[in-house]
């Protein structure tokens, strides 16, 4: 018994003298200095625009399935991550720092909140997912209004992806929300 508090003790001094650091502890990734889930924001050309409108799917291709399946996920079925941006100005896209994996066609769901930062404008924002090791995009989502909705594409191939969001709209935008992968 004196042994083991011995051991505590000395791990408190440790820890408490910084011999030992904290951070040791932690993530290998955690990044102090990174205070956003996503990159800085980049300027799109009006060509580069226009190809993502033409490419743009319109329907959402989100499907509800029956409960029954619903309670069938496991949360080892789940690869998620979350993400937030703020004052995207218009017709610049930023990517998120988190990813999903994907080992065969898997579908893709992003749940989703956005609004201008002045609420009397309307949010126009496109979502797409890039695969990380190709740089492929799938065609994007374009949600209009200060909403919160779910997205999704239906068989995604393998591989790994994050999430492009594109101000389409002519004001800032800010949103937040998560990508699931089933």
């Amino acid at each position: 018994m004196k042994l083991l508090k011995f051991f505590v003790i000395l791990t408190l001094v440790l820890v408490c003298t910084n011999l030992v650091a904290p951070s040791s502890f932690a993530d290998s990734n955690y990044d102090p200095n990174k205070t956003s889930s996503v990159s800085e924001s980049v300027k799109l050309t009006p060509e580069e625009i226009e190809v993502l409108k033409a490419n743009a799917t319109v329907e959402n291709d989100f499907v509800s399935e029956p409960q029954s399946q619903l309670d069938r996920v496991t949360l080892s079925d789940v690869n998620t991550f979350d993400y937030s941006f703020s004052q995207l100005g218009s017709q610049r896209e930023v990517k998120s720092y988190g990813t999903i994996d994907t080992s065969a066609k898997t579908d893709v769901y992003c749940t989703l909140t956005q609004k201008t930062a002045l609420s009397n404008y309307s949010a126009y924002v496109m979502y797409l997912l890039e695969n990380t090791e190709t740089g492929k995009r799938t065609p994007g989502k374009p949600v209009r209004g200060n909403v919160s909705e779910t997205v999704g594409w239906s068989d995604v191939l393998p591989g790994n992806y994050r999430l492009v969001i594109v101000n389409m709209g002519e004001h800032e935008t800010e949103g937040s929300g998560f990508v699931r992968a089933y």
